[in-house]
């Protein structure tokens, strides 16, 4: 009777193990997997397998989920081997005092902090005077995903990018009809955050639009800073195959640092930041490309006197070939024109320029 009790119950886990054998082959046989795609070191999509470099990636969830209003915290907290330099409750400033010093393995994170590019949607994003990213300008309401490549890119992006490169992917309406998102913090130091978006697409047209108002007092006496940004992106699909996209963003902000603790200097700034852009791209099976202008400008003007104004212009036009399986040929030119005037140092109150042309395949 026991020898029969046993091969009872050896037969019962012989048939849930089969069960759950099947169901597993079953689901796995339900299970597919879309290889990811990037468009960071290359003008076009391609699978993230073929890019000879190292690239980390940030999906919206991600940034959703990391609560943050601006976007390098979010980078620092989940980018392997980069870091940013912080300092009080939100805000990172410029010029004396600033944070927002990027360090990619090692490489980078000290002032002007030249080494690391920051592009949005492809385009160059920095002052036009010393190089160095914008870091208040960068929003997380604004972001669709963010492609980091984690190394030397000086290849693909020129000398900015020699310890690697940030590309911002901005959001656009999906979705049919309208949707909107709002949300809104308060915290320690009267730090208080609003935020604001939403789009309508119908048919071929879309348009999506944030604005986002972020101000503390600080943990220290005048350590207050406030921002205030804009953005709105439209597109329309002229056809299953072409479409074009114009957008333009400002960030206005201001921030004092206190000093040091042990010997106070007050120093305080008041910076504006734009961007404009526009596309006309093109997608077939076997062949991607377009044609991007873009125009970024800024003033800043610091309570050590220094005023300054800059602008970086620029038009890119590319196109790749899908020859075969595997394989992608991508030709193109850049065109790209720097400028800005200073009211101090060598040459001071005299427009400087840099225009640079460029092609490759």
């Amino acid at each position: 009777m026991v020898n029969i009790l046993k091969i009872a119950g050896i037969l019962v886990i012989i048939s849930l193990l089969s069960v759950v054998t099947a169901n597993s082959q079953n689901s796995l046989k339900d299970t597919i997997e879309i290889k990811e795609v990037i468009v960071t070191g290359s003008r076009i999509e391609v699978s993230r397998q073929n890019v000879p470099l190292t690239v980390s990636t940030l999906s919206r969830r991600e940034i959703e989920l990391s609560n943050e209003s601006a976007v390098l915290p979010v980078l620092s907290q989940r980018i392997p081997g980069l870091f940013v330099t912080e300092r009080g409750v939100t805000g990172f400033g410029v010029a004396t005092g600033s944070a927002g010093q990027i360090n990619i393995r090692g490489v980078g994170g000290t002032a002007p902090n030249t080494q690391v590019l920051v592009l949005l949607d492809g385009h160059p994003q920095f002052q036009g005077i010393f190089g160095h990213p914008l870091p208040d300008a960068y929003v997380s309401s604004d972001v669709e995903k963010i492609e980091v490549i984690r190394g030397p890119a000086s290849i693909i992006y020129g000398s900015n990018a020699m310890a690697g490169a940030i590309n911002i992917i901005t959001k656009q309406q999906t979705k049919e009809g309208i949707s909107g998102n709002a949300n809104l913090s308060y915290g320690s130091f009267n730090t208080q955050k609003y935020m604001a978006s939403g789009g309508f697409k119908k048919g071929p047209f879309k348009i999506f639009a944030s604005i986002n108002h972020n101000n503390t007092n600080g943990h220290r006496d005048n350590s207050d800073f406030k921002i205030i940004n804009g953005y709105i992106k439209t597109g329309y699909d002229i056809s299953s195959h072409f479409n074009i996209t114009a957008d333009v963003s400002i960030a206005d902000f201001n921030a004092h640092d206190p000093g040091p603790v042990f010997n106070p200097s007050l120093f305080g700034i008041d910076v504006t930041r734009g961007k404009a852009s526009l596309s006309v791209k093109n997608h077939f099976s076997k062949a991607e490309g377009g044609l991007i202008a873009f125009y970024n400008f800024g003033t800043h003007d610091l309570t050590d006197g220094w005023i300054s104004e800059d602008y970086h212009t620029g038009i890119s036009l590319y196109q790749g070939l899908r020859l075969f399986p595997g394989n992608t040929l991508t030709a193109g030119t850049d065109l790209k024109s720097v400028a800005g005037i200073g009211s101090h140092g060598m040459g001071a109150d005299k427009w400087h320029h840099s225009t640079d042309i460029a092609g490759y395949t």
